[in-house]
């Protein structure tokens, strides 16, 4: 994925407000589930950054609200820091 359009999906959720908490939690669960995509990665740190508040909230009725452990939130924080890292070493 080119990195102009990582920019344009982040603008995009930035200003779809009533988005925000479905965008971050499908975001964290891609993660959760694959975490060797580095735009991915990208897209969902900043988001989860910036919503990170809204991952919590319930959805829909049919959503589970999202479980995330200590461990996990560490480990995934610690990968998408050294692929943004390795990203702009490479630029």
């Amino acid at each position: 994925m080119r990195d102009d359009m990582i920019s344009c999906l982040i603008q995009l959720v930035q200003e779809t407000s009533n988005l925000h908490a479905y965008t971050v939690q499908q975001l964290y669960r891609a993660m959760s589930a694959d975490i060797s995509q580095q735009p991915l990665l990208q897209v969902a740190t900043w988001c989860i950054g910036e919503f990170g508040d809204q991952l919590f909230n319930v959805t829909s009725e049919d959503d589970e609200p999202v479980q995330v452990s200590a461990s996990v939130s560490r480990s995934m924080l610690y990968l998408s820091d050294c692929f943004i890292h390795i990203h702009y070493q490479s630029q």
